[in-house]
């Protein structure tokens, strides 16, 4: 019957070093996705130029096309 017991909280240890494990992996792989895009520093469809001259002079182009 000590060895049934023994073998319980083998199996708790393994589940809590592994779970251990999986989060420390999940956090390591979430910090290096945001280190690799904070040296990717592209803009998105959600940031617009800083500039609101830039965007007002290419707007006309297409009409004084036609």
């Amino acid at each position: 019957m000590d060895w049934i017991i023994g073998f319980i909280f083998l199996l708790i240890k393994l589940l809590v070093i592994m779970v251990g494990l999986l989060l420390v992996a999940a956090y390591l792989v979430l910090v290096e996705r945001k280190f690799i895009a904070r040296l990717q520093i592209r803009y998105g469809p959600n940031r617009a130029p800083t500039a609101p001259e830039s965007s007002g002079c290419c707007n006309p182009l297409p009409i004084r096309s036609r």
